[in-house]
């Protein structure tokens, strides 16, 4: 898929996903693209599925360098913006030399 094919999914796609998996895509994605992707990838969830996503996390706004850019908490908080909820987050290490925060993120469709 290129950047625009993740912009712009089929609209017969929405809702009908009880499992839409993201490891580590939207974080090799330029910051300016990433709320339009945020915003295709949200409807794709059904109303009994989940979102999991699997990312490497930063706690502020600052610009990181990269790639890849790590999501924040802001970014994160997209999703529940285009009607998901947070139902489980994760925090682990990951590296050999320099471990960096990574994150499990789980989502449902509110009710």
């Amino acid at each position: 898929m290129t950047h625009s094919d993740r912009r712009e999914l089929d609209p017969e796609w929405q809702h009908s996903f009880d499992l839409v998996y993201e490891c580590r895509n939207i974080q090799a994605l330029p910051l300016n693209v990433r709320s339009q992707v945020i915003k295709a990838i949200a409807p794709l969830v059904s109303k009994s599925g989940q979102l999991l996503i699997i990312t490497r996390h930063r706690d502020n706004n600052i610009v990181p360098e990269g790639p890849p850019w790590a999501l924040s908490d802001t970014e994160l908080s997209q999703f529940t913006e285009e009607g998901l909820k947070e139902i489980r987050r994760d925090s682990f290490l990951e590296g050999e030399k320099e471990k960096i925060e990574q994150l499990r993120v789980e989502y449902n469709r509110k009710s």
